[in-house]
């Protein structure tokens, strides 16, 4: 999400996140997840998928199959 500073972007943001997350059909990171200049697509996506996987692991860990 992008808006002006002071507008309530992340007052905003943070909202949909609690309330996502209230309802356990949605999760988003804990870390912001930041697109920089000069970081190639598949480093974003690979950023993204890491991300991804330690919240699962970290609030829904019965839904991980261990790899044996």
């Amino acid at each position: 999400m992008e808006g002006a500073r002071g507008v309530g972007t992340t007052s905003f943001s943070n909202y949909l996140r609690f309330s996502a997350q209230e309802t356990k059909h949605y999760f988003t990171p804990r870390n912001e997840i930041r697109v920089e200049e000069g970081r190639s697509l598949e480093t974003l996506l690979a950023v993204v998928i890491a991300n991804i996987v330690r919240e699962i692991e970290l609030f829904q860990p019965e839904k991980v199959i261990k790899d044996k």
